[in-house]
């Protein structure tokens, strides 16, 4: 159980439940017995794991909070367990935490009209097996635009009562400290600093971000040197970690081991004929942002895939999102770094705004760089889509606006987005506001009793697609 004034209360977690151990066989009478123990493997850097979706544990209940201060704008996500009441409290100790240091670092700018304070806290699903769920929470905070964003990062797992997480009974939570004992929290500090060989020292913090997966093995995320710098992840084999295993521990491992939940990402949609069938392809704009990671649960939900347009300092800033996104099979687009119109820039500072968003992708999703671009504003001219030729990129834009960042309704959203479709649609949203999300499962649910197929960017103009084009609709369908 969450032992009380752990450092760890004011971080991220992650919620796993627990079952029994089981022994290891024994060698028959007689057998041969190796006097070679097989070489232990050493832990390895590996990319950061993408997040699962929600789906995959469908019975937790999300618990949002928001504020619309324009001077001081908190987003919140966090998550019950059912049959584990005491995860809300590590939430709670979690955001509490990270809201004072927030508030007093945007209190202490004496010029009120100098803050800028934004606060995002988001909620990944980064385990789930059997009983057993892990959830880290995630967060960034700025007080001042120019300022690098503060981020924090903690996981814990949480154990339900019975499989259906309804029976009688408290559940346990296993914070990210409490899966090791004391010897094995300071083995995997100096294995994490060997691993690193000189690059950015672990740190206190490295404790509250760490994985057990359901082999036995441990993944520890190194918060970032530097604000601008990315996470770094460190694998370390089972066989190394058993040891450092506590009791809580190998219960975590052993229920996430005892069933592995579908991951509950729609159907791959590579096989749609957009030629026969009426296709449209949903895109959304600016994020990923403080509600991306429900919209990509309503899209896994409702079974179709969507276009993301990102900014790259947003992924920069989540890079999870991104990941999730790529892994669940949406397709991403770049939006540049920082959202400039590109027809006022030199050829340069395009291809700069482009280079850092590519990059930023392909480190978040580990696969190659996108190749369509969507201009900000939809505003390109001949010079723009000259760069885009010789980048080997094209630009979209769209047909139908639903202007959900004006009217911020997701019935006004939903009509708009019904009115202009037709087969080869592309429809405009952002994911950045709660309204669009929202809109989201009725308008899917009625362009499909329409017949429409939801298919990517990619898919719906196929190879029609072509390096420094531009397209606003992909091939009309009866």
């Amino acid at each position: 159980m969450l032992r009380a004034g752990s450092r760890w209360c004011g971080v991220l977690l992650a919620a796993v439940v627990v079952a029994g151990c089981s022994g290891g066989a024994q060698p028959p009478v007689g057998a041969p017995v190796s006097t070679t123990a097989a070489p232990v493997p050493d832990p390895s850097v590996v990319a950061v794991p993408a997040g699962l979706p929600m789906s995959a544990a469908p019975d937790l209940l999300a618990v949002p909070g928001s504020s619309g201060d324009p001077r001081d704008a908190r987003f919140t996500t966090t998550y019950d367990v059912p049959g584990v009441p005491g995860y809300r409290d590590v939430a709670a100790g979690v955001v509490a935490g990270v809201v004072a240091g927030y508030t007093a670092r945007l209190q202490a700018i004496a010029d009120e009209k100098a803050r800028n304070g934004r606060l995002t806290v988001t909620t990944d699903l980064v385990a789930a097996g059997g009983r057993a769920v892990g959830l880290r929470i995630a967060t960034i905070s700025a007080v001042q635009q120019g300022t690098d964003p503060t981020r924090t990062a903690a996981t814990a797992h949480a154990v339900r009562p019975d499989g259906e997480g309804t029976g009688e009974g408290t559940g346990e939570v296993v914070t990210s400290p409490e899966l090791l004992t004391d010897d094995g929290r300071t083995a995997l500090t100096a294995a994490v600093t060997d691993t690193l060989q000189g690059g950015a020292a672990p740190g206190p913090a490295l404790l509250d971000d760490l994985r057990v997966q359901g082999d036995g093995s441990l993944v520890a995320v190194v918060p970032p040197a530097a604000p601008a710098a990315g996470e770094t992840a460190v694998l370390v084999p089972a066989a190394r970690a058993a040891d450092w295993l506590s009791p809580a521990g190998r219960r975590v491992v052993d229920e996430l081991a005892s069933a592995t939940p579908s991951s509950g990402a729609p159907a791959a949609t590579g096989a749609v004929d957009c030629a026969v069938q009426s296709c449209i392809a949903l895109t959304f704009d600016d994020g990923p942002g403080p509600y991306t990671a429900r919209l990509l649960d309503e899209l896994a939900a409702a079974g179709v895939h969507a276009t993301f347009f990102v900014v790259g300092h947003n992924v920069a800033a989540r890079p999870q999102l991104v990941a999730r996104a790529a892994a669940e099979g949406h397709e991403i687009g770049n939006h540049s770094w920082d959202h400039p119109q590109l027809t006022t820039l030199s050829a340069a500072q395009v291809d700069t705004e482009l280079d850092r968003t590519s990059d930023a992708v392909a480190a978040a999703t580990g696969g190659a760089p996108p190749t369509i671009v969507r201009p900000p504003y939809g505003d390109y001219d001949d010079a723009v889509l000259g760069e885009l030729a010789a980048r080997g990129e094209s630009a979209v834009t769209w047909d139908v606006d639903t202007l959900d960042w004006q009217n911020r309704d997701a019935g006004i959203t939903t009509t708009r987005a019904l009115a202009g479709a037709v087969p080869g649609s592309i429809v405009l949203m952002h994911d950045i506001h709660p309204s669009s999300v929202d809109a989201l499962p009725g308008l899917v649910a009625q362009l499909q009793q329409r017949g429409f197929t939801f298919v990517t960017v990619s898919q719906l103009l196929g190879t029609d697609l072509v390096p420094g084009a531009a397209y606003a609709r992909g091939p009309e369908r009866p």
